[in-house]
């Protein structure tokens, strides 16, 4: 008798966390869609996109503070206090933005190609002179072997 009392709400503990579990699965987590669903809304706002980024996002921040400055009250012919609402507004918003890509993992994906100059660069330094000396060089282990066996190859010099 005291072993179904204790098995019982183990039981329906196990039960329900595997439902969770499988629910978030397959639906995907609540809050993280309510997030993701948020961080749309504010970048359609403010027409960016959600994987732009940090630089991009901090000159479109800029580029729209100047509309809503209260230090600009007199150019654009608005009160200071409505300014300062919708400035206020305004730096929320892209905080909540940035808290949002953060919380989310979106990481700042490069849109400049630096990938690819990553790439050229690498591929600019290769120099098969100094793969050959180190693969088959006197002093790798390789060359040592052959150069028992009486091969011999031409020197790296030679190569480039």
């Amino acid at each position: 008798i005291i072993v179904p009392a204790l098995i019982v709400p183990i039981a329906a503990y196990a039960a329900k966390k595997i439902f969770r579990f499988v629910w978030r699965w397959f639906r995907g987590d609540p809050t993280e869609k309510k997030k993701r669903a948020k961080l749309k809304e504010l970048c359609d706002k403010y027409n960016i996109q959600t994987r732009c980024r940090g630089e991009e996002l901090q000159r479109k921040f800029r580029k729209e503070s100047r509309k809503c400055h209260p230090d600009r009250a007199k150019q654009l012919r608005k009160s200071k206090e409505e300014l300062n609402r919708d400035f206020v507004a305004l730096t929320e918003d892209f905080d909540l933005i940035r808290k949002l890509r953060e919380e989310l993992n979106i990481p700042d994906t490069p849109s400049d190609g630096t990938f690819y100059k990553m790439v050229v660069d690498m591929w600019k330094s290769f120099n098969v002179a100094d793969l050959f000396s180190s693969t088959f060089g006197p002093s790798s282990k390789l060359g040592r072997l052959l150069n028992g066996a009486g091969i011999r190859f031409a020197s790296t010099r030679a190569l480039r």
